[in-house]
């Protein structure tokens, strides 16, 4: 079951912990991109970026007390970017970027989140664990000096 809650210009929805949530959260973002107005190089980033984050909540994290995980997203006030997170109950392991073989079928999941956000991080908590990632403002539509 997905549930909205708008706060402000802010989305937080929890989505099962399951691998369905993947192409729905991957759908709302990129959505919310479109109407924001964000360059479709920039929507197509957000969109790998949130399926490798939710994937990696529904693969390898615990699920939230409600059995679910939380995505969270929001257009930043430079109005080129968006800040999507998602929020699981944790894992054995920290999130952290690592080097695969070549000939492994995953694993690379945060080194492309690394590679297409602006900034990423990993946000610790004693029940949660939340992985952000900062869209939008180096772009080929929009570079940096």
């Amino acid at each position: 079951m997905t549930t909205i809650s708008p706060a402000s210009d802010a989305m937080l929805l929890l989505l099962p912990q399951a691998m369905t949530s993947v192409a729905v959260a991957r759908r709302l973002v990129v959505t919310a991109a479109l109407q924001a107005g964000m360059a479709r190089g920039v929507r197509e980033d957000l969109a790998v970026v949130v399926s490798e984050l939710v994937t990696n909540a529904v693969r390898h994290a615990q699920p939230l007390p409600e059995g679910s995980i939380e995505l969270g997203y929001r257009m930043e006030p430079d109005g080129v970017s968006m800040r999507v997170q998602v929020r699981d109950g944790g894992a054995t392991t920290p999130p952290r970027t690592r080097r695969s073989p070549a000939a492994a079928t995953g694993g690379r999941g945060l080194v492309i989140v690394a590679r297409l956000a602006d900034s990423w991080g990993v946000e610790a908590g004693e029940t949660s664990t939340t992985v952000w990632a900062l869209v939008g403002g180096a772009t080929v539509e929009n570079p940096r000096g």
